[in-house]
């Protein structure tokens, strides 16, 4: 996100288009509460590709000194090789390392 807020003078709205997102469901006439969206890329708009390089592309250096990442088009694949515990909890930080 700080990425995002340093791009000039578009920063305000590219900030705003990702961050004050709500949805609603509605299911047949029953309409939900609007609840927030809070990660992702927007779905189908002109901006979306673009954003999803920007938002995707320091994955590999937050989780490097956990695991392997490799990235292809639209995925992202997090691999280590585990034979003990410490290794399992390895993948585990490199895991929690993309929430943050």
């Amino acid at each position: 996100m700080a990425q995002v807020r340093n791009v000039g003078n578009t920063n305000a709205c590219g900030y705003d288009f990702l961050v004050h997102r709500r949805h609603q469901v509605r299911v047949n006439s029953e309409y939900f509460s609007f609840m927030p969206v809070t990660s992702g890329i927007p779905q189908g708009s002109v901006l979306g590709p673009l954003l999803f390089v920007i938002y995707i592309n320091d994955l590999p250096m937050c989780i490097k000194k956990f695991a392997d990442c490799s990235l292809f088009a639209d995925d992202a694949k997090l691999s280590i090789y585990v034979s003990n515990q410490d290794d399992s909890t390895d993948l585990q930080k490199g895991l929690c390392a993309l929430k943050e």
